[in-house]
């Protein structure tokens, strides 16, 4: 399915970018409507229900026509697709998209407290901070001080009072306020536990920083060892689910243990033609001549799902990172044209 999709791109729209951004604008249009609709039960849960907005949901969706809420994980990496590409195409000049961008897009980043996501959105913030100092002139925004403020302080504001809505949180301020109870004995929190205290930040497995990932790693790479064939060919489709039960949450593994080390070999000749390709074309970054927002957005993409790829299987299986990717590639690949 993933070959046929690539061909579709290379057959079908070669030369024919107004039509590949058109998908671009569609599948934006798609996620933003979706990540709208599980914001708002999200805040429903959070204000009316009293649940946590991070972590997993395996109740069923009461607006979306889905059976189940999906991962926090998967809405911060929506909001962060939609962050992307309204610093690249949308002007921020005008107050109701800044608007938009800080109290509706960002805090779906913070609020989720997905590790990667968060870290990856902060990087940006540094890449389109410091860009002048690399001479990356069309990535806008130059301004640290500026960006930090209205990029990571206020929605980091906003997400902090929104997650104190809980009524239990509520009734704890409110009680603290009137002295009623002494803060000192206030029960501790658990995770996922509907009557909580004043709760701001998840709670982790103190033994494990990644989420019992590395174990499932270690337990990934053992299973696929253990047979010869696996190694060279891999397990197929989906592998990781078949061996250990679990993603694989990471995308170089995820090949190997889906298509052996031949797959393994075909994916590192991608990643190196893809960075190929950017050094061949940085000067499309450094001159405004050169100004081309879908080669823009497609780097940013590239480089803030290279990264999530280091611990989610990502653009490796059929998903919207993986859509994303591929619009990605065909724009850096497309050849830009010098613009007066």
């Amino acid at each position: 399915m993933s070959l046929n999709i690539i061909l579709f791109f290379n057959i079908i729209f070669i030369k024919k970018k107004k039509e590949v951004q058109k998908i671009l604008y569609f599948f934006i249009l798609l996620i933003v409507f979706i990540y709208l609709g599980f914001l708002v039960e999200y805040l429903y849960n959070l204000i009316i229900k009293n649940q946590l907005f991070y972590g997993h949901h395996s109740s069923k969706s009461s607006l979306m026509p889905v059976m189940n809420m999906p991962r926090s994980s998967g809405l911060g990496r929506m909001a962060l697709l939609i962050f992307l590409f309204c610093i690249t195409f949308v002007d921020l000049n005008k107050i109701k998209n800044k608007l938009f961008l800080i109290f509706v897009v960002i805090p779906g980043i913070f609020l989720t407290q997905s590790r990667a996501i968060v870290g990856i959105y902060v990087l940006i913030i540094l890449v389109i901070s410091f860009s002048k100092y690399f001479k990356l002139i069309n990535l806008q925004f130059n301004d640290f001080k500026k960006n930090f403020i209205i990029f990571v302080i206020v929605p980091l504001i906003t997400s902090v009072l929104i997650t104190q809505l809980k009524p239990s949180n509520l009734d704890y301020y409110k009680n603290l306020y009137f002295k009623k109870i002494n803060i000192d004995n206030t029960k501790n929190f658990k995770f996922n536990e509907i009557e909580t205290d004043i709760q701001i930040l998840r709670n982790h497995n103190p033994f494990s920083f990644t989420s019992d990932r590395a174990e499932h790693w270690k337990d990934l790479i053992k299973k696929t060892v253990q047979s010869t064939q696996s190694i060279l060919i891999g397990n197929g489709v989906q592998a990781d689910r078949f061996l250990i039960k679990q993603t694989a949450s990471n995308a170089t593994l995820y090949f190997y243990t889906s298509s052996g080390v031949i797959g393994l070999l075909i994916y590192v000749m991608i990643i190196i033609n893809i960075i190929k390709t950017l050094v061949k074309k940085i000067n499309y970054l450094r001159k405004s001549s050169y100004k081309d927002n879908n080669f823009t957005f497609a780097v940013l993409v590239i480089f803030a799902l290279l990264i999530r790829g280091i611990v989610e299987s990502s653009y490796a299986v059929f998903s919207i990172d993986y859509i994303f990717f591929i619009i990605a590639l065909y724009f850096i690949n497309y050849d830009t044209k010098t613009q007066s």
